[in-house]
């Protein structure tokens, strides 16, 4: 019966421990080795901050990814994605940019459409924005300066401090009545 050296035993141990973290990075990239996907052109009027290798999801499920972003001659950004050929896309198919997190994560947003007919890949598509939480933050923003000039208006015409000063001059001639009543 002939034993293992202690090399050979580590060495073997080694190439296990590599195997299974190599595998376990693959798996958690999501890596398919004979993946067929469906490339798209899709033009948005502003990329809204999504980036290369973010995900295209259907229905909340990712079937595909962002591979290149581009500006177009008219300052528009045009975005290569990826989808799966299992997905099937209608005519009438629309792209949408959305927040999928609250810490500003982002996505292409995919409705599959219902129009009968395959989806002309030939030329660029076109695409909407949704409003995202810096937009959101924006309009706050905007609401707080509009609120603090509107009390700040309401101080100086309405005169607070005259205001005050007649109610409790009222209501101290009310007492002194209803003193006087009694």
């Amino acid at each position: 019966m002939a034993f293992f050296s202690p090399q050979l035993k580590v060495g073997i141990v080694f190439i296990l421990a590599v195997t299974v973290f190599l595998t376990g990075i693959l798996w958690l990239k999501e890596f398919k080795p004979s993946h067929d996907s469906h490339a798209v052109r899709v033009i948005f009027d502003d990329a809204n901050g999504i980036g290369k290798g973010d995900p295209v999801v259907l229905s909340g499920i990712k079937i595909g990814e962002v591979k290149k972003i581009q500006l177009t001659p008219e300052n528009k950004a045009l975005i290569l994605l990826t989808t799966d050929t299992t997905v099937r896309l209608h005519s009438d198919a629309s792209f949408t940019i959305r927040d999928i997190g609250l810490m500003g994560e982002k996505a292409i947003v995919v409705t599959p459409g219902s129009i009968d007919g395959p989806l002309d890949l030939s030329r660029p598509l076109a695409g909407t924005v949704t409003p995202g939480i810096d937009r959101v933050i924006t309009s706050t923003d905007e609401l707080v300066r509009n609120l603090t000039r509107l009390t700040e208006r309401f101080d100086t015409e309405l005169d607070i401090k005259r205001i005050t000063d007649s109610m409790e001059n009222t209501l101290a001639e009310l007492r002194r009545m209803s003193g006087d009543v009694r």
